[in-house]
């Protein structure tokens, strides 16, 4: 398949998977000139791999492979896609009329949607578009924000039909296989959904797959093959820790599970024969979690000789020597490394990481220790969490101006806190002095991307709303000074991209 297929092209499967648009429609003249003046010079220092801005939704691609184990035919449309390139080539968005056109071309008797907290409400749109295309279709929402308000969505949406809440990779299956007899779904654990009566079922259990083994690998196939892809593999589900404001390691019930090693290689080896894959993100939200495990990984991959590029994501704590001197051999380029905050007592507030952020020498010298094995440093700062204040803020901001005038953090990932549905920081906001001033969902935006940004929908006892986006845009601004000065590696990850949006005629 290509990306003319996806959106231009007549096709027939018993599912149709989709993922709704992402960015905030907001043109790039009326940005806010702090943003675009630090990705700018953000993009002007480069990267040598990280996140493409059209990456796929795994978790559709989970549950197509589910599904067609299963004898069941699939389809897939990325409405983020088709969003990104128009707007790169034409500075305008997808249109409801252009979303109704493309779902006009394909046949299907089930729609999985699955869609972040900022696009939930398109996603409904998006549902409704289904239904008065073809009435007789059974509609599906899942994915993380949808696990965690299933009344909510029931009592707002009448267009959809079910929601599954959690690992979704078995479930769906069951719904397809009695799409035509509604009363068995009170049989399939882990799913709300509104009856021929109109009754809203909710049995208040989370699908959860203890042994994730038995997962079958995304299906590579449905993401358009002229489409530049780096693709995200993962070692395991769930997290070490349990950050209060982690909306991921919710969904996953705060349970850490690992894939079987051999088996990592194995798909590995699939991308690099199949799709000529030369670079990847393994997608863990802790990588290193298990030493063992993370040092039995680099060997394999080093014994494989296969030369790929990739980069993680860690905990501060989990980094010695010993585990980046592995990491290193086996072609680790860039790990990314959760800093967030440079005061002890407000990670402690919402139970983040334990290193001792009040000794900042030591994230000073871990840094420096990446470097010391060339590899590059993502760096990771959160603002807005409960008990910032602005002391400990421009503390935060003081040592992201040392980093990467040092050159010591090659790359930023600045966001503010986003109380999610699912996360103690929106079920007990107040236990963490904090008020929610705006519950629409669309404006839930972490501010680490240009199309998504805005004023958090919080403000907290010790900072205002207004106060949390004025210190992130000091922090920008800081940061892209020192981008300033640095020589221009230029964006290698962004090239093929560039190449092929280029190269599309978007009607």
């Amino acid at each position: 398949m290509k990306f003319k297929e996806m959106f231009y092209e007549s096709t027939k499967a018993d599912v149709l998977l989709i993922q709704p648009p992402i960015l905030k429609h907001v043109k790039k003249r009326d940005i806010d000139p702090v943003q675009t003046n630090y990705w700018d010079k953000s993009d002007k220092v480069g990267s040598l791999i990280g996140d493409l801005p059209i990456e796929p939704n795994w978790g559709l691609l989970y549950l197509a492979s589910s599904l067609r184990l299963n004898n069941i035919t699939v389809n897939l449309v990325d409405f983020h896609l088709y969003d990104y390139v128009k707007y790169k080539k034409t500075d305008e968005f997808v249109n409801l009329a252009e979303i109704e056109r493309t779902l006009k071309l394909k046949k299907f008797k089930m729609v999985g949607i699955s869609a972040l907290t900022r696009s939930a409400d398109r996603a409904l749109v998006i549902a409704e578009l289904c239904k008065k295309i073809n009435p007789d279709c059974k509609v599906i929402l899942g994915g993380i924000h949808f696990s965690f308000v299933v009344n909510e969505v029931l009592e707002k949406c009448k267009a959809v039909d079910a929601i599954i809440k959690g690992e979704g990779e078995k479930a769906i299956v069951s719904l397809m296989n009695n799409i035509d007899n509604i009363a068995h779904w009170h049989e399939i654990e882990g799913i709300a959904f509104r009856d021929q009566k109109g009754c809203i079922h909710n049995d208040n259990k989370t699908n959860f797959i203890e042994n994730i083994n038995e997962i079958a690998w995304p299906d590579y196939s449905l993401w358009p093959s002229d489409v530049p892809l780096i693709p995200r593999v993962y070692l395991s589900r769930g997290c070490i820790g349990d950050c209060d404001y982690c909306v991921v390691n919710q969904l996953f019930l705060c349970k850490y599970r690992k894939r079987d090693i051999n088996d990592v290689i194995d798909e590995i080896k699939m991308l690099k024969e199949k799709y000529s894959v030369s670079e990847l993100l393994v997608g863990d939200l802790c990588f290193p979690a298990d030493k063992q495990g993370t040092i039995e990984f680099c060997k394999l991959l080093i014994e494989s000789n296969m030369g790929i590029k990739w980069w993680c994501q860690t905990k501060p704590e989990l980094l010695d020597r010993e585990i980046l001197e592995y990491m290193k051999k086996a072609g680790c380029v860039q790990v990314a490394i959760g800093i967030e905050c440079m005061d002890e007592k407000v990670l402690s507030l919402s139970n983040s990481h334990k290193y001792d952020a009040g000794n900042k020498e030591s994230i000073y010298d871990l840094c420096k220790l990446i470097n010391d094995y060339d590899i590059k440093v993502q760096g990771y700062f959160i603002f807005g969490l409960p008990g910032d204040t602005i002391d400990t803020s421009i503390s935060t901001i003081k040592m992201l101006d040392r980093l990467t005038a040092n050159g010591l953090v090659n790359v930023t990932h600045i966001s503010v806190m986003v109380p999610y549905p699912g996360t103690s920081t929106m079920n007990n906001h107040e236990k963490y002095g904090m008020e929610i001033v705006n519950d629409d969902y669309s404006d839930f935006l972490m501010n680490c991307d240009l199309m998504n940004a805005g004023i958090p929908i919080y403000k907290t006892d010790t900072l205002d709303n207004y106060q949390i986006y004025s210190l992130w845009q000091l922090a920008l601004s800081t940061v892209a000074k020192n981008y300033e000065k640095k020589s221009l590696q230029g964006t290698f990850m962004f090239k093929e991209l560039d190449y092929f949006v280029d190269s599309l005629i978007v009607t």
